[in-house]
């Protein structure tokens, strides 16, 4: 049961974030446009470059950008297989600790966790308590 809500609620916050994303790539892809053109026109008069050059480099940064898309997916795609697994790797622990300690124990440890767990999200934001903490060095 608890796991079906899960399931929900990460459904509707993939469908929320995408389609943010959808709306933000489209203006990104405009700005990108004109970057790349005033890029262009930039190399063409520093370079004295012919028409045909420039053409000729649009298609290799076409091809470039395409490549770096498909592996930027397949980076993405891996770190969320390596998220779900680690995170089966984690549910099977908690499992096995559980048969090790008694419920009270159990209960107290995984309070303890989720402390842990909130204090390192805290600090993971840059949130250090108002003080910074510098190297020696």
């Amino acid at each position: 049961m608890i796991m079906k809500k899960v399931l929900v609620a990460g459904v509707l916050f993939l469908a929320a974030t995408l389609t943010i994303f959808a709306k933000d790539n489209k203006k990104n892809s405009e700005r990108s446009e004109r970057d790349h053109s005033k890029r262009y026109e930039y190399l063409s008069q520093k370079l004295n470059l012919n028409e045909q050059q420039i053409e000729s480099l649009k298609k290799i940064d076409e091809g470039h950008f395409a490549k770096m898309q498909e592996q930027r997916k397949q980076q993405q795609e891996l770190r969320e297989k390596n998220l779900a697994v680690r995170k089966q790797m984690n549910e099977e622990r908690d499992e096995q600790i559980k048969g090790v300690m008694t419920e009270e124990q159990y209960k107290e440890y995984s309070e303890m966790k989720a402390k842990n767990k909130e204090r390192s999200s805290h600090r993971q934001k840059g949130h250090h308590g108002g003080k910074r903490h510098q190297r020696n060095g």
